[in-house]
């Protein structure tokens, strides 16, 4: 393994796994597999270290309350197809009900996110501005 006080990345006699031989031969011992490895030590702290944007945060909290309001509107649509004195069928019943459900999803949320984004960072390319956390272009496309 690597010498003591060398990292593990620069030990001349350590491989990672997908290493290929060129030439000569090799004799390998495996000594870490899946989070045990160094990548997987990576991958461990990337998974935990990410805090959620407050864009990302907004656009679930947003959803949620389109949902809510679908899953309401689709009851209401079924309640009402089902009292109402012009009796249907059950698969006209279902029909309207799914309808109805489905028309309170805002096809145009996602372009018009998307195009919002776009514009915040054309105006922040112009300004020549390198950025190193996403947080600080969401909170400069707020303010803008």
């Amino acid at each position: 393994l690597a010498p003591k006080g060398q990292a593990l990345v620069e030990a001349r006699n350590v491989t990672f796994s997908g290493t290929t031989v060129i030439q000569g031969r090799m004799l390998g011992l495996v000594f870490g597999t899946g989070d045990n490895t160094l990548l997987g030590q990576i991958a461990a702290k990337i998974r935990t270290s990410r805090t959620r944007s407050s864009l990302e945060i907004q656009i679930e909290h947003f959803v949620h309350i389109i949902a809510y309001v679908a899953v309401a509107v689709g009851c209401l649509s079924l309640v009402a197809n089902i009292l109402s004195p012009h009796k249907r069928n059950l698969s006209e019943v279902l029909t309207n009900a799914a309808t109805a459900f489905f028309a309170q999803v805002p096809e145009g949320l996602l372009p018009t996110v998307t195009v919002c984004l776009m514009i915040a960072s054309r105006k922040m390319a112009k300004r020549n501005v390198l950025v190193r956390k996403i947080d600080a272009v969401e909170t400069l496309g707020c303010v803008g």
